[in-house]
């Protein structure tokens, strides 16, 4: 998989953490080139699509000192997950019904991927 452009903003001088991102990106078959990302260090996880401003790019927010104390295996999960929305083209939604079944297309998009 080739990585387009990965930007990582805002409070995120955890080179560990920026290389989990980018192990998690690889180990994701079959996707080709991956759009813009931009990654943020904040208090929640979320996405939003390049349709949503940004310059034009994705972007992912993770809350870094939730996430690093756990295991690594669910924190790859959980940037998969964030990911696969990306991938699947959500946009991010108010109303709950779309909340719930976008999270389970990304559920299901993870464990298609083996995290």
């Amino acid at each position: 998989m080739k990585i387009k452009n990965l930007k990582f903003l805002f409070n995120f001088e955890d080179e560990s953490f920026k290389k989990l991102i980018i192990d998690v990106l690889q180990k994701i078959p079959g996707q080709g080139l991956v759009p813009d990302i931009l990654i943020f260090n904040t208090c929640d996880y979320s996405f939003t699509n390049s349709d949503a401003g940004n310059d034009g790019a994705n972007t992912v927010w993770f809350d870094l000192r939730k996430l690093k104390k756990e295991p690594k295996k669910y924190q790859m999960k959980v940037i998969a997950h964030e990911l696969a929305h990306l991938f699947l083209g959500h946009t991010p939604s108010n109303d709950m019904e779309t909340h719930i079944e976008q999270d389970k297309e990304a559920k299901s998009l993870v464990k298609k991927w083996r995290f």
